[in-house]
């Protein structure tokens, strides 16, 4: 990942965070999906031409596929509000 990559990113929307401009250029660099919570990341992402998905998605996907057990997701969950300090809405993800 470019560095130039990051400081352009920074330049031009300075109102989101460090991490995830730096996820959005690992997105550009590797021509990856990007998957987040943030509705200004996800408009900032798809603005760049990043294919988007919300990870209550991602996480129904892992459940569905089985890739992940009932408790991983919960456990995963878990993390994501205490690090992130956000509220997962389960019933998007267990329906």
């Amino acid at each position: 990942m470019s560095k130039n990559c990051i400081v352009e990113l920074l330049s031009t929307n300075p109102a989101l965070g460090k991490g995830e401009l730096e996820s959005i250029a690992v997105c550009i660099n590797r021509s990856a999906i990007f998957a987040t919570l943030d509705e200004k990341a996800k408009q900032f992402a798809k603005s760049r031409g990043i294919h988007v998905l919300h990870i209550h998605t991602v996480l129904k996907m892992l459940l569905k596929k089985g890739l992940c057990s009932e408790s991983d997701i919960m456990g995963i969950v878990k993390k994501i509000e205490e690090t992130d300090k956000r509220i997962i809405k389960l019933e998007l993800i267990l329906t």
